[in-house]
């Protein structure tokens, strides 16, 4: 391989970041993961230190440089990804004035009903997407409401991986869907909006300068350099949401194209060729010819199975992973009339119900541990299909249907799904937001040599007929009680 025939992919999710370093034939030469704390000081609350996921990269490439023993001068550009609505309050020079308020965190419930009380309609027409506890618009409300001396001295805002590329180039930029992102911006002029910002007590001039997904925003200065291991001049690309990486590292690239995405959350991705905006769907740009996508997308999928997992004193790695799938196997399918609810930190499509609970339902004297296991994955994939009737549900899927995200490598779940849905799933292994981030430099830089395949392979699922109508029942029973879930969770319940 001659020089700088590579690209360093990095993704800050939600628990942890994953680098990863891909050559110009789509092959993953190799990735490193490194965790990061996130504080929950009450029900319902997540956030965490910026300055923590610095240290994570710091510590993930440095450890992919030495496991790989890769040559430092083949990595042509650097390109990050992120969780989305997850938006950092600066100083001047970087610095966080507090934690960042994730996606998952729920405290707004208060602001968002205000909102909608008194901008709902102007909102949806702004930013396409129907406000809710998930946005940085009404976490920005709350810590106006509860924390004003953070405002009033705030310099900059930005978001997780811009704020991780200001350290590594000095500049202050985003990309269109980060910014849609944070219910900030105008769809239809693609900048910050002056009135959504005075909703969320900041100024248009704090937040970044929007940027195309695939600009080059800047190079390695001397500290990115040495937090990343690397030489100093490298190209930083602007780089996107993860779920857009992570449906184009799928290989949706046109209007119509179906990708189901289970990582700590869930969700269903459809291309479209303009917004479509649909009250409780997400919608974003995409990253290819002005399309757009629409998501169902689900709190809990991955993130439930890890309850799960260490509910049952099992760690959190690959072998945890298969010994619950395991476990679970061990139940008949529909776990004997054992549902769960996967509402661990409320609920998203269908429901849009910060305050939901989860929760298992029909227990008897019949039900052991494997029941518990089982239910746990079946109930992920009965969340999924609900989310999915926001989309037209399952009779407008492809008779095959992509799966990313490491919720794809379990049998149990997929199986479940595949039957449920009535449709072939293919599980693409390897595929992920980072791995897409990757790709998606790698093509825009003009490096990606045609032809390029992913070798780490599929596994395909075809549905149990014989148990569908088994699978529909239960689904039912599911959809049954989450409405009733929802009316004893809601605010007048």
């Amino acid at each position: 391989m001659k020089e700088s025939d590579c690209i360093l992919g990095i993704d800050l999710g939600t628990s942890s970041c994953k680098l990863a370093i891909v050559d110009v034939t789509g092959q993953t030469i190799g990735s490193a993961v490194e965790g990061y704390p996130t504080w929950s000081e009450k029900a319902g609350w997540a956030e965490q230190e910026p300055a923590d996921w610095l240290n994570a990269v710091a510590a993930a490439s440095r450890r992919l440089l030495a496991d790989t023993g890769i040559d430092p001068r083949r990595i042509a550009a650097v390109i990050p990804t992120c969780a989305a609505h997850i938006g950092v309050l600066s100083d001047n020079e970087g610095g966080s004035l507090r934690r960042a308020l994730l996606w998952s965190d729920q405290r707004s419930s208060s602001e968002v009903e205000e909102l909608k009380n008194s901008a709902d309609d102007f909102i949806f027409k702004q930013t396409c997407n129907q406000v809710a506890p998930t946005w940085t618009l009404p976490h920005f409300l709350w810590i106006q409401r509860n924390e004003p001396e953070i405002l009033s001295r705030v310099e900059r805002v930005s978001f997780s991986k811009d704020y991780l590329i200001h350290h590594l180039t000095g500049a202050w930029t985003t990309d269109f869907a980060t910014a849609v992102s944070s219910m900030l911006c105008n769809t239809a002029t693609e900048s910050w909006s002056e009135e959504l910002a005075a909703m969320a007590g900041i100024k248009t001039e704090q937040l970044p300068r929007i940027t195309p997904a695939d600009e080059i925003v800047g190079v390695l200065h001397a500290d990115g350099a040495a937090l990343l291991g690397l030489r100093e001049g490298i190209p930083v690309l602007s780089g996107a949401l993860d779920s857009a990486m992570e449906t184009w590292g799928a290989g949706a690239r046109q209007s119509g194209d179906y990708v189901i995405r289970i990582g700590t959350a869930g969700g269903i991705h459809i291309i479209k060729e303009n917004p479509s905006p649909v009250r409780g769907l997400l919608t974003y740009p995409y990253l290819a010819d002005n399309l757009w996508y629409s998501q169902a997308g689900t709190n809990s999928a991955g993130s439930a199975i890890n309850w799960a997992m260490e509910s049952a004193g099992l760690e959190r790695n690959r072998e945890g992973f298969a010994a619950l799938e395991a476990l679970a196997s061990e139940a008949p399918s529909g776990c004997e009339g054992l549902l769960f609810h996967p509402y661990l930190s409320g609920e998203r499509t269908p429901y849009w119900n910060a305050d939901l609970r989860g929760s298992f339902t029909g227990i008897s004297f019949r039900h052991g541990s494997p029941h518990f296991a089982r239910s746990v994955l079946e109930g992920v994939a009965y969340s999924l299909c609900d989310a999915l009737l926001a989309l037209g549900g399952a009779e407008n899927l492809p008779e095959t249907v992509l799966v990313v995200g490491g919720g794809g490598s379990n049998r149990v779940l997929m199986q479940t799904l595949s039957t449920l849905l009535n449709r072939k799933l293919t599980a693409v292994k390897g595929i992920d937001s980072c791995y897409g981030a990757a790709v998606y430099g790698l093509e825009r830089l003009g490096k990606l040599q045609s032809g390029m395949s992913q070798s780490a392979g599929m596994t395909s699922y075809s549905p149990d007929t014989k148990e569908h109508e088994l699978y529909k029942s239960c689904f039912n029973r599911y959809r049954q009680y989450a409405a009733s879930l929802n009316t004893m969770y809601s605010p007048l319940g």
